[in-house]
């Protein structure tokens, strides 16, 4: 039975199709119900989108160009990854194993964990020497000085480098912090750390 309920149904089908396509003269789409002879078109001319792309996060060089960066991110899945603690605590315990010299002194340590959890976004912050120094507790007048005791663990651009005056843009070591969305968080601070240090090796 239930076969010919099936066959009755498409033979049913097909003398709806029938009958609209040829009896009504195509004036009605017999999937949709549409009428086909109420469509009107006209020509209009093409009108591109004028609004503004989001800069490429690479290439921001303000506060404020960040700051609209920012509004366009679903900021709850950003996840920020601190790992100073875990790699100050395994250059102590190298240099207490093996004798080796410490790569992290507590000062660096407690800078680089103040830095790591200012992250804006990557491993990149962007802001006013100003807000920074009082960020992380130094006078502004020796700001970039406290940054260059980290060595090599931070990258420091400011007006010297093509930024406007009054922004300071950090990078700080992937391998030590990193701020990303959660979904692709791992492929990019792998990316990252990779870049980082084939850039030391150059």
């Amino acid at each position: 039975m239930k076969h010919y309920a099936r066959v009755r149904a498409e033979a049913q089908y097909l003398l709806m199709e029938e009958y609209v396509t040829h009896d009504l003269g195509d004036m009605v789409d017999y999937r949709t119900g549409e009428i086909l002879s109420e469509r009107k078109y006209r020509s209009t001319a093409y009108q591109p989108d004028t609004t503004p792309l989001v800069s490429c996060f690479t290439s921001i060089r303000t506060v404020a160009e960040l700051s609209r960066f920012m509004d366009d991110l679903d900021r709850r899945k950003l996840i920020l990854r601190n790992d100073c603690r875990r790699l100050f605590d395994a250059d102590k315990g190298t240099h207490h194993l093996k004798g080796t010299g410490i790569r992290l002194s507590p000062a660096a340590y407690r800078l680089l964990t103040r830095l790591a959890d200012r992250l804006d976004y990557r491993n990149t912050i962007i802001a006013s020497p100003a807000s920074l120094a009082h960020w992380l507790g130094v006078s502004r007048a020796n700001l970039y000085r406290s940054l260059a005791s980290l060595g090599e663990l931070v990258r420091v651009g400011g007006e010297g480098h093509g930024l406007p005056r009054g922004v300071i843009k950090v990078h700080l070591s992937p391998a030590y912090a990193f701020r990303y969305m959660a979904q692709d968080f791992g492929l990019a601070r792998s990316a990252s750390i990779q870049d980082w240090y084939q850039g030391l090796l150059q």
